[in-house]
């Protein structure tokens, strides 16, 4: 239940094992590729890398073996290849030349005989409405001063004929059906092309007439079906041998595919090579258990595998959840909202208890619940759908909770009810027995509202725990998630609740001015106070790189001129000089506060909405770093002469050019009106927040009153209650199921997630071979 640990790693050998050494990557299923391009300096300290790039030759036999594959009815599924020695594009292309020599005249075979079956079978459809035909078509076609046209014509233009009695033609009908009319016109040759030219004109469909028909249209009919089934004869012959071809050849077919496929798929890679004097250098990221298994595989004939130290990538590690069979469905709530940043923490088994635990006190029914879990197991193995996993787990949370409820299909008369139990309804504060759960609806309410405290109070404690694991201790302090927020969220609830529970107020002057004025002044003054710990906290990471006086000086100086001098004259930080967007600055600013060894100091604030300063790095992380701010947009500039006046400095920003220092501190009005807003955003969200956990008892108490309508309808149904029931049920386990697995995902976003889960992270795909050619 954590994220798993990855290892940066780097691959090198003779450039003649190159292919080799891809195809075990993608084979051992547990390998992420990254570019070396972008990571030789990093790993390799070299400026002579290529990255390697040539033409896939692989790629055009991939296609041609679908094809044949297609051709042989062959279903493309993976095999084992080991003992396939294939390995350039020659002998794969002459293995599929002798397949095509063989199997040609089989296709062929298979070809000509649906082509005539296909051209049969159309003609004895026309000639099926000519039946009223009587005369030999020999007799007809032999006819040589007159033209003869078999067709149809739709069934209002067969009425428009009338028009055109003046024309030297006669129509015969032979059939009528739906739109159209069948027949026959003759016409003198004289008169032919003209009279073609009208009947096209009447949207005539003209059949020809294949020089196989003889005798009458019954008995063409009769010859038809004979010439079909030989042809279907034909036709089952050819896919007889078609098949037993593939029989004899496919399996090996399917060994030579997987092989050729894999050397396509790792050819693809190689643009992620870099080669130096014969030698290649593939970068990636591997789980730390997969460690021994994967080096075993890969370091043969010169190859060796290299774990490089944490850090020396340019890249973050990405990110691998590792749950236990029970949480591991609920990664998709998580992959929805965004995969925690590789410091950061897995919250799938805290999503995956409140999920479940949420949607059976919502959807508490011991029948239905049983019902949901069964549909999920269905989908599961029948279908492969993702949700059914999830389906099966509140399926079971629902027929708990619908347990405790009393709750059978909506009958409430089968199992007593937790609530009927003496202590727990003296407990609520009863004398008597409940009659049914609508007597407890404000017990369920109010622990509804407990129940959401509780969860905000542990969310709020889970982001104190990232933000000090990040080393973030202005966050984990101030803000409003934080320690601040949490004394001051817990201390408001305790005294509600004395005071409306117990009858005691705890409120004391003291109370109030220690554990919520107090609070209150921390969330309005957060961003100096930020301030302050940020310049501790970056105080003490320069202490622990073992950075020199004017190091510490600058980081904890924050900007202004002595702070830059002392900044470029420090040995152990490489520092370039440019500017960001100001709105990319504020966004960097909570990354790089996790980042041990990358800084940015701001100098001045320009009047354009950009942000002048100092991008610094330890040498460790310069790679890193440099790849970092650029994806933010960094534009380098040069350095401003810092040994200038200070009345120089104000010219140049006179001038558009960078402003005096602290130009870009707030006014005392904007920081009091930012303040309140900021404040009263803050306390409006715990309030929000906790009324929000409210619809959890509002849809038990839904839920009940749903089902009771079923099971009046079902009473006054009669004789017919029992289908009533089955369809009430069936409609409340589709609708209400599907309504609260929405409802618990909103509470698991927007009342949990956002206070302590930031996203962020990117997954770890490891390369594979696919056997689809998409």
């Amino acid at each position: 239940m954590a994220i798993e640990k990855i290892l940066p790693v780097s691959i090198e050998g003779p450039i003649r094992q190159t292919n080799k050494t891809l195809v075990k990557c993608c084979e051992s299923g547990c390998f992420q590729i990254v570019s070396s391009a972008h990571d030789s300096g990093e790993y390799y300290s070299s400026q002579n890398l290529k990255t390697l790039r040539n033409k896939n030759v692989f790629a055009p036999l991939v296609k041609r073996a679908l094809t044949l594959a297609e051709s042989m009815g062959l279903k493309i599924r993976p095999v084992e290849h080991d003992d396939v020695e294939f390995s350039v594009s020659v002998d794969f292309s002459d293995y599929f030349a002798d397949i095509e020599r063989r199997l040609a005249p089989l296709n062929e075979k298979k070809a000509e005989a649906e082509r005539n079956m296909g051209e049969y079978t159309h003609a004895l459809s026309h000639v099926g409405h000519l039946a009223g035909l009587s005369s030999n078509f020999d007799e007809i076609l032999a006819m040589k001063y007159v033209k003869v046209r078999f067709g149809r014509l739709p069934a209002e233009s067969h009425a428009k004929l009338k028009y055109f009695e003046d024309r030297n033609f006669c129509f015969i009908p032979f059939e009528s059906r739906g739109d159209f009319a069948w027949g026959v016109y003759f016409v003198p040759e004289p008169d032919a092309a003209a009279t073609d030219d009208m009947f096209k004109s009447i949207n005539f469909e003209r059949i020809r007439v294949p020089d196989y028909f003889h005798g009458t249209a019954e008995q063409t009919k009769d010859n038809m079906r004979v010439l079909i089934a030989e042809e279907t004869e034909k036709l089952k012959q050819a896919r007889e041998e078609i098949d037993e071809f593939r029989k004899k050849e496919g399996d090996r077919f399917l060994k030579i595919f997987c092989r050729l496929k894999s050397l396509d798929e790792s050819h693809e890679l190689r643009s992620n090579v870099a080669v130096m004097n014969n030698r290649f250098y593939i970068s990636g990221f591997i789980p730390k258990r997969e460690k021994e298994s994967f080096v075993g595989l890969i370091e043969e004939n010169g190859v060796t595998v290299r774990v490089m130290p944490r850090g020396s990538a340019t890249e973050e590690p990405p990110v691998l959840l590792r749950n236990n069979k029970l949480f591991r469905p609920f990664e998709m709530f998580v992959n929805m909202y965004g995969l925690p940043d590789y410091n950061g923490i897995d919250p799938t088994s805290f999503v995956a208890v409140s999920y479940m635990l949420i949607y059976g006190i919502m959807f508490g029914d011991l029948g239905q619940g049983i019902v949901i879990s069964l549909l999920g197991v269905f989908l599961t193995f029948r279908k492969g759908v993702k949700i059914g996993p999830v389906m099966t787990r509140v399926g079971i949370s629902g027929a708990v909770f619908g347990t405790l409820y009393g709750s059978v299909f909506g009958m409430e008369h089968l199992i007593e009810p937790f609530f009927k139990i003496p202590r727990v309804y003296k407990f609520m504060g009863f004398e008597h027995p409940p009659r049914d759960i609508f007597g407890i609806s404000a017990f369920l309410l109010a622990a509804a509202l407990a129940l959401g405290i509780v969860i905000i109070i542990i969310s709020m404690l889970l982001n104190i725990f990232i933000c000090l694991k990040k080393k973030d201790y202005a966050g984990a302090l101030l803000g409003a998630n934080g320690l601040n927020g949490l004394v001051l969220y817990s201390s408001v609830i305790a005294a509600a609740v004395s005071r409306l529970v117990f009858g005691k107020d705890i409120s004391g002057a003291g109370y109030v001015a220690g554990l919520i004025v107090l609070p209150l002044l921390g969330l309005f003054f957060k961003e100096p106070l930020g301030e302050l710990v940020g310049a501790a906290e970056i105080k003490a990471r320069a202490r622990r790189i073992n950075a020199d006086k004017n190091l510490i000086d600058t980081m904890a100086s924050f900007g202004g001129r002595r702070a830059a001098k002392a900044l470029v004259r420090c040995k152990y930080m490489g520092v370039r000089f440019g500017r960001l967007k100001y709105e990319d600055y504020k966004n960097a600013a909570e990354i790089i506060k996790a980042q041990d060894g990358i800084f940015f100091f701001p100098y001045s604030k320009h009047e354009s909405g950009y942000i002048t300063g100092f991008c610094a790095a330890t040498p460790d992380c310069a790679a890193r770093a440099e790849r970092y701010f650029d994806s933010l947009g960094f534009i380098p500039m040069k350095p401003p002469s810092l040994d200038k006046a200070e009345n120089g400095e104000r010219r140049r920003a006179d001038k558009g050019g960078e402003s005096k220092p602290g130009e870009n501190r707030k006014s005392a009005g904007e920081f009091v009106i930012e303040g309140v807003i900021e404040l009263f955003e803050s306390l409006l969200t715990y309030v929000t927040n906790t009324m929000s956990f409210l619809r959890v008892g509002g849809f038990i108490l839904s839920h009940a009153g749903l089902m009771l309508v079923v099971s009046v309808l079902a009473e006054m149904a009669g004789s017919g209650g029992l289908p009533v029931m089955i369809l009430g049920n069936a409609f409340v386990i589709v609708v209400e199921g599907f309504i609260i697995g929405i409802q618990v995902l909103r509470l698991e976003f927007y009342e949990m997630f956002s206070r302590f889960h930031k996203g962020g992270g990117r997954a770890f795909k490891p390369i594979m071979i696919s056997l689809n050619n998409n």
